[in-house]
């Protein structure tokens, strides 16, 4: 996996040209979180965002994620509350989750998920957290422990980008998908995340 993980941020933004905008800079992933499109919307766009981004991942808010994921051959992403163990019987492809803790993080590396993310490194940028700020220092020590990749998430742009060196990598969507950003920012913004970390 490559170590930036942008986040679709569930508007109404044109995912087609979105991820186009990511590809030119650089990223060949994403994790798709739309649980407000339909599943027409959804299947309609999934086979061209697969060829944009072939490490495409369907969070399981989705409508039909699971479902699509087979069909389409993309990752899945799972929310914190659910049993991991439960979905790696099920799915055979790229898993991953999002954590909130250690014990979070040993579920999934217990289950043989593939990835997590790790949440909240910084207050986020894309909505209120009212969870304890992990900070990038603890989150580097949980990683260095770990069995699998963890994706740092959470008010992370440019500037703290360098700070998240001991993770695996980022995930962005505040600061990749911002209300002001436009699709040359979002590819300039993917570009420069990227090179922080395959420097």
């Amino acid at each position: 996996m490559q170590r930036l993980l942008p986040i679709s941020p569930n508007s109404h933004r044109d995912l087609i040209r979105d991820a186009q905008a990511l590809a030119d800079g650089g990223c060949s992933q994403m994790i798709l979180r739309e649980p407000d499109r339909s599943r027409w919307q959804l299947e309609e766009a999934l086979p061209e965002l697969r060829q944009i981004l072939p490490g495409l991942i369907l969070h399981a808010t989705n409508v039909n994620a699971w479902r699509f994921a087979e069909l389409h051959k993309t990752g899945l992403h799972l929310p914190s509350h659910v049993d991991p163990k439960l979905w790696r019987g099920r799915f055979d492809g790229l898993l991953g989750m999002s954590c909130h803790s250690e014990e979070d993080l040993q579920s999934a590396a217990d289950a043989g998920l593939d990835y997590a993310l790790l949440s909240p490194i910084y207050s986020p940028l894309s909505k209120k957290d009212s969870r304890r700020i992990l900070g990038p220092v603890a989150a580097a020590k949980i990683q260095a422990g770990a069995d699998l990749p963890i994706f740092g998430l959470g008010g992370i742009n440019f500037r703290r980008a360098p700070s998240c060196l001991g993770l695996y990598g980022v995930a962005s969507m505040g600061y990749l998908f911002g209300n002001r950003t436009n699709r040359p920012q979002l590819s300039s913004r993917a570009k420069a995340l990227l090179s922080v970390f395959e420097k």
